[in-house]
């Protein structure tokens, strides 16, 4: 529901703004203050809360049934977060963040092109483009060192690792916003997309074994602190953002996401800035104003157009704002 005297599309990049900023904050201190907790434990902490808080409430308010986004949103689930958390072991989060997020525009287009042989915009190509461009800079970030403090092999680790997650987190916007054209609330979302990942980060915690761990009652309040600051609520916000706005729009603003990070990253003590990580940061925050700019624009035109539009416009906007990619039964 819109909030009074704001637009359902405000409302959602506001939500994916609050989003962005949250998870910046929560991916430097999960690297910070969270070392010595595997991955997977963090992991299935948090979607077990998601799962416990929203399951309950929405896990009968479900709209249109559809096996094929929903099996799509489980697995990219787990492929985003489980390949995520462990990059940030290996390569600085600005970087992991910048690589993530500053990819998934171009990946989008990419699989819009092979499902539905749609072009992109030129000046979505361009942004992209450049969002790629601000990605290989801090590729060479990470692998050279410059980004965190690891040998080459283990930031190619970290590489292979984030572009994994990448995909993840563009099919997770596609299946989220196809569930949501066919009535499902955020909330009956979140209800649902854990079926895979938390069986999986517990089969990881049984196999690594969570004994070593030095557990002490502040690690464990730290845990649960930057699991619901920096994880479960920003989930939250982003599934609201990707409910009420465009795939493209909420991609390009994640982009954004690196900015912050590398911001918060000089009030942590394990993190040193580069100029090669900001050279790349650079580069892709002019890209996200090209966006920015050109999409205000774009709606400007559209709204003095609108009345002589016809009933194709709709079905254009429906394809748009579903990411272009149609999944039937």
């Amino acid at each position: 529901m819109p909030v009074a005297g704001y637009s359902s599309t405000t409302v959602g990049r506001l939500a994916v703004l609050v989003a962005v900023i949250l998870m910046a904050g929560g991916k430097v201190a999960y690297g910070t203050w969270l070392g010595a907790v595997p991955s997977p434990i963090y992991v299935l902490m948090c979607f077990s809360l998601i799962t416990a808080i929203f399951l309950p409430i929405y896990g009968r308010r479900t709209g249109e049934f559809a096996l094929k986004p929903l099996l799509l949103l489980n697995v990219s689930t787990a492929l985003c977060f489980l390949f995520f958390f462990y990059a940030l072991k290996l390569i600085e989060p600005a970087v992991a963040g910048a690589v993530q997020f500053g990819s998934g525009p171009i990946l989008s287009v990419l699989i819009t092109l092979v499902a539905t042989r749609a072009r992109p915009d030129p000046i979505k190509a361009l942004v992209c483009g450049g969002l790629v461009a601000g990605c290989v800079v801090l590729a060479v970030s990470a692998v050279t060192g410059a980004g965190f403090a690891t040998d080459g092999a283990r930031g190619w680790l970290g590489l292979g690792a984030i572009l994994l997650s990448a995909i993840g987190s563009v099919l997770i916007t596609i299946a989220s916003k196809n569930l949501s054209l066919r009535g499902w609330s955020s909330g009956a979302i979140l209800a649902h997309r854990c079926y895979l990942i938390v069986p999986l980060a517990l089969a990881l915690v049984l196999a690594e074994g969570a004994a070593d761990v030095p557990w002490t009652p502040p690690l464990a309040l730290t845990l649960l602190g930057i699991g619901l600051v920096g994880t479960i609520i920003p989930i939250v916000f982003l599934q609201i953002g990707i409910e009420k706005s465009d795939p493209h729009t909420v991609l390009v603003m994640l982009a954004a996401m690196p900015i912050f990070t590398f911001l918060i990253e000089g009030l942590s003590p394990l993190y040193v800035w580069s100029q090669l990580t900001a050279a790349g940061l650079a580069i892709i925050a002019v890209f996200i104003a090209i966006d920015i700019a050109f999409t205000r624009q774009k709606t400007i035109v559209s709204a003095r157009t609108t009345s002589h539009g016809s009933g194709a416009e709709d079905t254009d906007a429906r394809v748009a704002k579903g990411g272009g990619v149609s999944m039937s039964d």
